[in-house]
């Protein structure tokens, strides 16, 4: 009786075990909140920021660029969102507090017209 007591036990913990290790390899991805622009005229583009806070690089990153904008019906609001463009981002290194150049953190950039969206 007292191995069937052992066991479970010993399985719990192996699992939480597990579930650590599983949630130390999730990429953790800051976004900043702001918008960056560079350019003028039909050369402006802007930009978000990523941040790689994770200690691995993460690779093949899927951006999709949306507006939202609301709308007030009898219940409530309803948002509506609209893609105005996407991309990849191929690849951001894990962080590296001896890092330099910062390549844990990438700017994305596109062409678009922000204004009139």
């Amino acid at each position: 009786m007292d191995s069937f007591f052992i066991g479970i036990g010993s399985g719990f913990v192996v699992s939480l075990v597990f579930l650590f290790f599983l949630f130390s390899l999730r990429p953790k991805i800051k976004i900043s909140p702001f918008i960056a622009r560079r350019g003028t005229g039909d050369d402006r583009e802007y930009g978000f920021k990523f941040v790689n806070k994770g200690f691995f690089p993460i690779i093949d990153i899927k951006v999709m660029l949306r507006t939202r904008r609301t709308k007030n019906v009898a219940d409530g609001k309803i948002y509506r969102a609209q893609k105005i463009q996407g991309g990849t981002v191929w690849r951001i290194e894990g962080c590296r507090p001896s890092d330099k150049e910062h390549r844990y953190a990438q700017r994305f950039y596109k062409k678009f017209d922000l204004e009139s969206k």
